[in-house]
Order: structure tokens, then sequence, then C-alpha cells
């Protein structure tokens, strides 16, 4: 009997893990044989380009013990957006049945209900936007920190510390973006810029641009009643926009194509979306933009439920839809 049928066989396996892993933060939901979530667990990314194999294997064992995993347990089923060797870690722990890596484009777009063609916009740590139009990929954009990744949280944040030392030193106009980062690196509102902007540098951390990153949330905030915060968020959106027209135009992509977004520099930022959907409306190519209702890591979920459907089609049935309302309202997502 080969191992996939021993996993088949055996009622054990009752439980599967999704994760979603990003360039600031992975997050895992471990759900049960009726899709039901039992418990979620947040870490750093588990990605090797910014993190040492120590850091991410540290990490893998507090995500499998945050999931309530012990040694030698058994799970059906590990899915969702991580690299190949994590599925390796995973295995050096408990016995893993099936590994499916969907990868952040199908798993996005599931969150968003759809599971056929369409473009992602993808603004998190990094932007990048894709494309499947009948099985064939495209995408633009995602070319790092240091090269570019124009409308990105690390370039978000990287306009306000630049408007934020214009204030400082007299060359732009006053904006609340001084005192904050001031508040948040300096330890006070009080504190002096400079010396807060420097502590940056002496803080331990996996990743320079992940520790600049982490502003953005701030920022969001800041242009509640900033106009200068407001700008940056306006200008990131347009940008993100004008990159989704370039792969449109530069693939000859059809109109009327759904836009899912998906990514952290989404959520609770309605100036970056306005800006956003502004400017792919103007492109007048007739796309219907998508805000998914769920997590990215619940969209793994929701292909591994299609599957279980089969089809040609991948689809829900009316029962998944009734657990997903159910059960995973805390997993849901808003701009």
């Amino acid at each position: 009997m080969s191992e996939n049928e021993t996993f088949a066989n055996s009622e054990a396996f009752l439980t599967s893990v999704a994760i979603d892993n990003g360039g600031s933060k992975a997050f895992a939901l471990r759900f049960d044989g009726s899709f039901r979530p039992v418990k979620s667990f947040k870490t750093g990314s588990l990605r090797f380009n910014t993190n040492s194999q120590k850091v991410i294997d540290e990490r893998v064992d507090g995500m499998i013990e945050g999931l309530g995993f012990k040694k030698g347990d058994e799970i059906e089923s590990l899915c969702g957006i991580f690299p190949p060797q994590i599925a390796d870690k995973f295995k050096k722990t408990l016995l893993v049945g099936d590994v499916s890596l969907y990868g952040e484009f199908k798993t996005s777009l599931a969150a968003g209900g759809v599971f056929g063609d369409g473009i992602l916009a993808i603004c998190g740590t990094g932007v990048s936007i894709f494309a499947q139009i009948k099985g064939k990929g495209y995408s633009i954009g995602g070319y790092g920190s240091l090269i570019s990744d124009e409308g990105s949280g690390y370039y978000i944040a990287r306009q306000a510390f630049n408007a934020a030392i214009h204030d400082y030193e007299g060359r732009g106009p006053k904006t609340a973006l001084t005192e904050i980062i001031s508040e948040r690196y300096g330890g006070s509102r009080e504190a002096d810029f400079r010396d807060a902007v420097f502590c940056i540098y002496k803080k331990e951390k996996d990743s320079l641009v992940t520790e600049i990153a982490s502003l953005t949330p701030l920022v969001v905030k800041a242009a509640e009643e900033d106009a200068v915060a407001a700008g940056i968020l306006e200008d990131a959106g347009r940008l993100i926009g004008e990159q989704l027209l370039s792969l449109v135009k530069k693939y000859s992509l059809p109109d009327g194509l759904p836009v899912v977004i998906s990514g952290s520099v989404w959520k609770n930022n309605r100036i970056l979306f306005d800006a956003f959907k502004r400017t792919v409306d103007k492109g007048a190519h007739g796309f219907e933009i998508v805000v998914p209702e769920y997590l990215p890591v619940v969209g793994a979920v929701m292909l591994k439920m299609a599957e279980k459907n089969g089809g040609d089609v991948p689809s829900l049935s009316a029962e998944d839809r009734e657990i997903l309302e159910k059960y995973y309202r805390e997993y849901t997502f808003s701009v």
C-alpha cells in the first residue's frame, strides 16, 4: 500500500493547514475535515531571500506548535503560498499527506470568488500585477524594493520618510508624518526626528525593507487628516493602476476581466483603492474590480473546497459558502 493510500484510508486525517507567506509575515490556518477553522497563527516571513535558514526553521517550528501540533501528528493536507522547502520542514516534524503549492495568483483570486481567468493586483511590502488567460500567465512589476516596486508598502513608507525629512529640514510642507516617525522610532513625538530615523539602523531586524514598510499602516491612519500622507497614498494607487493598464496594453489582454486586489496595503486604505480604481476605469476596458471577501489564506481553503467538488470548472457548493459565512468572519478582507 502506498503512502498516499495510507493517508486516504486513515480516519485520523481530519485536519489540514493553509499558509499565506508574504514579504513581511506568514499566516497559517488549521482547518478540520469539514473545512471549519480550528486555529490560526501568525509569524514573520518565510521567504529565503530575506531570512536565514535558522530564522525560517525557528518560525516554522513556532508555527507548528502554535497551530497545536505535536511531533508525529498527522495532517491531511498542506496548501497555500510557500516555498517547497517549507513543506520539507513540516515533514520533519509531522506526517504530511497532500501538498498543494497553489501560488499567490490562484489563491488570491479564489479569495475573491474567481476560479478562472482574471487579473491580480498585489500590494504588500512589494507590488506586482499578474494575469491568467486561458491557462497562460502574464506579469508586470515585482522588481524588488532596491530597483522599483512603485506603489508598494515599502514605496509608500519611503515617500513618507522623504516628506517628513523635507518638513524637518524646512524644504517641504508641514506634515504629521514627522511627529509620527519621531514617536515610532524615537519613543515620543518630542524626540529629535534625525535621531529617531537613525535608530532604524540600530534595531535588530530580519530585513530593513520590511522594517521600513511596517510604517505604512501609520501613513494610512495619518492620511485621514494629513494632506501630505493622503497625497502619498493617492500617488501609490495611481502607480499601481498604471502598471495594470501597462500589462493589459503590453499583452493585448481582453476587456471585461475581473481584477482582484490582494495584499496588506489595500486593507482599510480607501484613498489608495479609489485612486487605483479611477486610474483603471480611465482605461475604459470594463474591468470589474473585486475586493475579496476573505484573506488569501482562506482562498487556499476555498480551493480545497472546489477540488472536493470536482468538475471541469472549479466552484463552491452552497454548503461550502454556508461554512465560509458561518465560520470565517474573522478572516475577512476590506478596504
